[in-house]
């Protein structure tokens, strides 16, 4: 009886309707969902040249006809003077052994020299540079400290550069439309220890300017004008919290 089974899943369309359609279907449900822009993203640019390689006769004089990128002066000016005085701020072996984190001059340098704001728009308050430009100072800041780069790297986008401009001071939790649990703007949110729930179709059209928001970033629950057992359950569990951080500092 089993051999026969097995015999017949060696039949591709009945394995594929028994076995695969499922186990994909359950599969696709496990994923975290994509937001727009990040669909957006991933469908931006081409393959340019790489892809005549993949035809098995690639057009060199396609790729010699290629003119080289080339920065600005405004990017050079930029690799010259704020890339290079920050590279000079940061010690490698400090940040990675001693501190564990960037110095406090570091964080301040970054944000005001706009590092966190390479590629968004000027009418955003950004530095609007080009890819190539963007590429050059990861890559000098890496050459320092792989940190360092990894810090500017990542909120650099609208959202996460945004969120940074707030500061923990200002922010409580965040509730977004759009975002999934990998995205930038969700390191960045962890990274600042806010509580935050995406993936919210309509709340920004049901939420109105002075509502109460109760977010459970935990359990993914947002209580929008929330009743009063609600957010009585909601400073239970947050004193309770307190309380085992305190317990967890002391030992």
């Amino acid at each position: 009886m089993l051999l026969a089974a097995l015999w017949l899943l060696n039949i591709k369309p009945l394995r594929r309707q028994i076995i695969s359609q499922p186990f994909l279907a359950t599969y696709r449900k496990l994923l975290p969902s994509m937001s727009a822009t990040e669909r957006e993203a991933l469908a931006a640019g081409t393959v340019w040249w790489d892809g005549e390689l993949f035809t098995g006769k690639p057009d060199w004089n396609k790729l010699l006809a290629t003119r080289p990128a080339q920065l600005t002066a405004e990017e050079q000016a930029f690799l010259d003077g704020p890339c290079e005085t920050l590279c000079a701020m940061v010690d490698d072996f400090d940040v990675t052994h001693n501190r564990g984190d960037l110095s406090p001059e570091a964080w301040d340098y970054i944000k005001q020299q706009g590092f966190f704001a390479l590629i968004i728009p000027k009418a955003y308050g950004g530095l609007q540079f080009g890819t190539y430009a963007q590429s050059s100072i990861l890559i000098k800041l890496a050459s320092r400290s792989i940190t360092l780069a990894s810090t500017v790297a990542v909120p650099n986008s609208l959202g996460p550069a945004e969120l940074l401009d707030y500061g923990r001071d200002k922010l409580v939790a965040l509730v977004l439309e759009e975002a999934a649990a990998t995205s930038h703007v969700a390191i960045v949110a962890r990274s600042m220890g806010l509580p935050m729930v995406a993936s919210l179709d309509g709340i920004a059209d049901n939420a109105r300017a002075g509502d109460s928001i109760a977010v459970d970033g935990e359990m993914g629950e947002v209580h929008l004008r929330p009743a009063s057992e609600i957010v009585k359950a909601f400073e239970d569990k947050r004193e309770l919290r307190v309380q085992a951080q305190a317990r967890f500092a002391a030992v």
